[in-house]
């Protein structure tokens, strides 16, 4: 494996990993009594917010991956 191949993989495993954060973040809420709770049908904002900073650092990190990986493929969707 050359070394483009080995920043190829890099940028999906790092992409991939910032997206299953993001989703996590988004679906997941914790408790004051440390319990975790899915997000389902509740009003309310979509993350957290004791954790909106995390989100909006872990979303930003997410799409330059993903244009990073878009300008690497050409575009290709």
């Amino acid at each position: 494996m050359d070394w483009q191949q080995g920043i190829d993989v890099s940028l999906k495993a790092l992409t991939a990993l910032c997206g299953m954060g993001l989703a996590g973040l988004a679906v997941v809420r914790i408790t004051p009594r440390g319990r975790w709770k899915l997000i389902g049908a509740e009003i309310g904002p979509l993350f957290d917010p004791k954790y909106a900073k995390v989100a909006r650092t872990v979303a930003w990190t997410f799409s330059v991956l993903v244009m990073v990986m878009m300008l690497r493929d050409g575009w290709k969707l």
